[in-house]
């Protein structure tokens, strides 16, 4: 009997995950990398990506970007791309702000942040990466959202 855990192994795969700097991004770059995969790592605290692939070698790719702005998703899927070798196979959309604010006292200004980041960014960067996939004929897309976004 062979080893159980090869069936979720990554090796030659690549994946992009958002919100890398902290948290559950961190982790969930840590174990991509772990089961083999390439990862492209965004965030927009660049010390932190630049930390964390120091420590974890040349697998991660760190690509400090801020899903609300359209223009670094799209660079992001560019970096991926060639990271790939032409494919992304697992995009991990992890990046999220809140406000803990009442809703009668939360500026527009950090309501309209909070839709950017959590739902337009989402929507962009699953649509430029998804067009990746398709081409490929595969790939897979993780949403990870919170009650608070």
């Amino acid at each position: 009997m062979g080893d159980p855990s090869a069936t979720f192994r990554l090796d030659g795969r690549t994946a992009i995950v958002t919100g890398a700097s902290s948290g559950l991004g961190e982790r969930f770059t840590r174990v991509l990398v772990a089961a083999g995969a390439t990862v492209v790592a965004a965030a927009r605290r660049a010390d932190r990506l630049e930390a964390l692939a120091a420590e974890l070698g040349d697998s991660v790719v760190p690509c400090p970007a801020d899903v609300a702005i359209d223009a670094d998703c799209a660079r992001l899927v560019e970096v991926a791309v060639q990271a790939g070798g032409g494919r992304i196979d697992v995009l991990v959309n992890n990046a999220g702000v809140s406000n803990t604010a009442p809703a009668e006292t939360e500026t527009a200004e950090d309501f309209r942040r909070v839709v950017d980041v959590n739902l337009n960014g989402l929507f962009v960067l699953s649509q430029q990466a998804g067009r990746v996939m398709l081409d490929a004929g595969a790939g897979s897309i993780v949403n990870v959202a919170s009650i608070l976004g």
